[in-house]
């Protein structure tokens, strides 16, 4: 039985990446109760306070607030951001951080740097309008001018995980971590960049270095759970599925990866209720009503699993009739 045949297609993996570059729901999460100290210190070329380029691409590569924040705090900033720079950004939790930095030191002029900086506003803007071959243009140009920071790698890779094209994002990922290890959302982003090259194994030891650097950061315990599922790690997909449906109980695409991995387990009746859930949320995943019947064979329920595989077998797409 190939449980695993097709899992993480465009349904699932394009709302992940979405969920984890762009989403608004991780970015409000700035509460006080977040664990802002288990964000590591730096490396020594990155504790310098952050100029107006550094703070740009920090947030034109998708962090999640929290760690965001934290980030600031250690490092400091040399800029408060314009009108220009707070439109650019509109989701109320990078706002309200934006709105509150205080710069601590004064910022040397560099004229390659302030050149960059003016690139990164209309990269953005066509990254928005989906003119990815602008935004190309723009970052290229930006890096020129400005080859030493991590955190416009990073933004120019997380725009090529929008297109998407993990490989065109790994190389830019790394090279951001070059520059700063401890980079929180550099691993993530090259976690993403792995998982669309359907390399899951290496998404997962990337996805675990989030959470190392960060504890409490949401998208990488998603991105842990699906990397763990598809490589087939059973044992440990279970409870990081668990972990990850904690903190996003509203994707449906957790519930059937536990299902199949439950599943797999022979745990028959916890696949049962993970798929039933998932089949509601998604009524016409011809999988979702195939691996319900599979569990419910596995329970002895013949009679429902057959329902379940005659409710999958109009829903399959042409290319698996």
């Amino acid at each position: 039985m190939r449980l695993f045949t097709r899992l993480l297609a465009a349904a699932v993996v394009l709302p992940l990446l979405t969920l984890a570059v762009h989403h608004p729901c991780f970015a409000q999460s700035t509460s006080a109760s977040q664990n802002f100290d288990s964000v590591q210190t730096p490396s020594a070329a990155n504790q310098r306070p952050l100029d107006k380029l550094e703070l740009f691409a920090l947030f034109a590569a998708g962090p999640v607030a929290p760690y965001a924040k934290q980030v600031i705090q250690k490092r400091g900033c040399t800029f408060a951001p314009d009108p220009a720079f707070l439109a650019a950004f509109p989701v109320a939790g990078f706002q309200e951080i934006l709105k509150n930095i205080k710069p601590r030191t004064s910022q040397q002029p560099s004229p390659d740097r302030d050149a960059a900086y003016e690139l990164l506003l209309p990269a953005l803007e066509a990254t928005h309008s989906r003119q990815f071959a602008v935004s190309d243009e723009n970052y290229k140009k930006a890096l020129k001018l400005a080859p030493d920071s991590a955190t416009l790698h990073l933004a120019y890779g997380a725009n090529f995980l929008l297109v998407p094209d993990g490989a065109k994002a790994e190389p830019e990922a790394r090279r951001a971590l070059e520059l700063w290890p401890e980079y929180a959302e550099g691993h993530e982003i090259l976690c993403l960049a792995l998982m669309l090259q359907g390399k899951v194994a290496e998404a997962a030891t990337e996805a675990r270095e989030v959470l190392r650097v960060f504890p409490e950061h949401k998208p990488a315990k998603i991105q842990l759970a699906i990397s763990l599922a598809r490589n087939k790690q059973c044992d440990q997909a279970i409870p990081a599925l668990r972990n990850a449906l904690a903190v996003a109980p509203h994707f449906p695409g957790l519930h059937k990866f536990l299902g199949i991995c439950q599943l797999q387990a022979k745990q028959a009746d916890s696949a049962i209720s993970e798929l039933t859930i998932y089949t509601q949320e998604e009524p016409t995943d011809h999988e979702g009503h195939y691996f319900l019947g599979m569990a419910l064979r596995l329970a002895g329920h013949e009679a429902e699993a057959a329902s379940e595989f005659q409710r999958a077998s109009p829903l399959k797409p042409p290319e698996v009739q």
